[in-house]
């Protein structure tokens, strides 16, 4: 490789880390916004106890596409995604401005690398927001 190519890669590797923070939170937001499509009534207990397995699972499999319309659609669809039949009209907008910035950024393949590489984090922040929400929850019917 010669100094030129090296240069180009940092500079593209300095590109990512300087929207990193917008990265992280377009992921936090969205998978939150998937998860609250999720029908959990009519699952069966033995899934719901590995719900959040499978969800990460699904996320990095959906995120091996090549756009964020593309990882929307296939985390929605009931072969390999999560089933989601519709999300409600807050989180459908939140999703829109997301792949809104994406594309204006020119950051959806990085998006989804970012998914990739941190799908494990993202459930496990999602799920220890689901934790705390469901305490604040259960303090209050204490009360």
């Amino acid at each position: 490789m010669t100094k030129i190519d090296i240069e180009k890669l940092l500079d593209m590797s300095c590109e990512f880390k300087q929207d990193e923070p917008f990265l992280e939170e377009a992921g936090i937001k969205t998978v939150e916004s998937l998860w609250k499509g999720i029908d959990f009534d009519g699952m069966p207990p033995r899934r719901l106890r590995n719900i959040y397995n499978e969800y990460k699972n699904k996320l990095k499999s959906a995120a091996f596409s090549n756009t964020y319309s593309e990882f929307i659609t296939n985390m929605c669809s009931p072969d390999g995604g999560m089933d989601i039949k519709s999300l409600p009209k807050i989180e459908n907008r939140l999703i829109a401005g997301i792949e809104e910035e994406l594309v204006k950024r020119k950051l959806q393949n990085d998006f989804l690398e970012y998914v990739v590489g941190n799908y494990g984090t993202l459930v496990i922040k999602l799920r220890a927001k689901k934790d705390l929400e469901n305490e604040d929850k259960e303090q209050c019917q204490l009360v």
